[in-house]
C-alpha cells in the first residue's frame, strides 16, 4: 500500500484503499489505491489512457455506473465520506471539470448555462470576473457550446467547476487542445485556488502541466498509483525518483531523452 502526506492530516481529501471492481466482468479496475489532498495543494494524477485516472476521480464523488463496485475509506475534512452525505458535497465543496463538452447543456448558451451552476447573489458580476480570471472573451458568453473551438471548450468546463466556488477540484484531463501559448492562462485558476487555500487534484497525461502547476505528482499505471514524489524528484535523470517506470516515463520525455541521447 502507498500511503503518502495524511500523517497528521485533518483538512482536505484522504483516499485509503480504494479499489474498484468491474461486477459482471470480475475485473478489478482500481486496486488499494490510496491518496490525500490537502487544503494549499495541487496533486496531478499522471498516467497513460486506461490507467485508471479518471476511474479516481469519477469515484470520489460516486459518480461511476452501478456495475462497478467500490471499496474504500475516505474523507473530507475529517468525517468520512459515503453515498449518503456525497449529494451534499458534490458540486458544491467538490467539484468535477469533465473531460467532454458533452457535460455541458447544448440547448443554453454557455453563460446562461453557468449561472445555472451559480448560488447567492451577484452571480452575473462573479461570473464575469471568473470569465475575465481565464482570459475569456467576453463574446464566448453568448456562444453554444457547438460553436466553441477545442481549446475554448476546455477552459469553459473550468469555469463550469469554478463558478461553483468549491473547496476541491478534480480536474479531469484539463489541458487537451489547449496549445502551448494559452497553457500558463488555463492553468493560473488552479494556482489561484492553491492562493485561496483550496485544493486540486489534477488529473492528466500531460506531464508537462502537471510539472507545471502540481505540489506532487502520482503516477499510475495499470490501476495503481505506484508512486507520490514532490514536483522537485522530477529533475536531472530522475535520481531520485522511487520506481523504474516513473523513472522511465521521466526519462522518455523529449526534453529528457532525446537531449540526453545525443550528448
Amino acid at each position: 500500500m502507498l500511503w503518502k502526506g495524511t500523517i497528521g492530516m485533518t483538512q482536505g481529501l484522504i483516499i485509503k484503499n480504494l479499489s474498484l471492481y468491474h461486477k459482471y466482468e470480475k475485473m478489478t479496475l482500481v486496486n488499494n489505491v490510496s491518496l490525500s489532498i490537502a487544503p494549499s495543494e495541487i496533486v496531478a494524477v499522471v498516467g497513460a489512457s486506461g490507467s485508471g485516472k479518471s476511474l479516481l476521480a469519477h469515484s470520489i464523488l460516486h459518480l461511476l455506473p452501478e456495475e462497478i463496485e467500490q471499496n474504500c475509506e475516505m474523507l473530507w475534512n475529517g468525517e468520512t465520506v459515503n453515498q449518503h452525505n456525497i449529494p451534499q458535497l458534490r458540486g458544491k465543496k467538490i467539484a468535477l471539470i469533465p473531460q467532454t463538452i458533452d457535460a455541458l447543456d447544448p440547448f443554453l448558451k454557455v453563460g446562461k448555462y453557468l449561472l445555472t451552476l451559480m448560488k447567492g447573489k451577484n452571480k452575473q458580476h462573479r461570473l464575469h470576473k471568473i470569465w475575465s480570471s481565464l482570459g475569456l472573451d467576453i463574446d464566448w458568453l453568448a456562444y453554444f457550446p457547438f460553436e466553441l473551438s477545442g481549446g475554448m471548450a476546455r477552459r469553459v468546463l473550468i469555469a463550469s467547476a469554478l463558478v461553483q466556488n468549491p473547496n476541491l477540484i478534480l480536474a479531469d484531463e484539463p489541458t487537451p487542445g489547449v496549445d502551448a501559448d494559452t497553457l500558463s492562462g488555463v492553468l493560473a485558476p488552479f494556482n489561484q485556488m492553491k492562493q485561496e487555500g483550496k485544493s486540486v487534484l489534477f488529473i492528466t497525461h500531460d506531464f508537462f502541466a502537471a510539472l507545471k502547476v502540481a505540489d506532487r505528482i502520482a503516477v499510475m499505471d495499470n490501476g495503481e498509483i505506484i508512486e507520490v514524489s514532490p514536483v522537485s524528484f522530477f529533475a536531472g535523470d530522475g535520481e531520485k525518483l522511487k520506481h523504474t517506470y516513473t523513472k522511465a516515463l521521466w526519462q522518455a520525455l523529449p526534453q529528457n531523452c532525446f537531449v540526453n541521447n545525443w550528448r
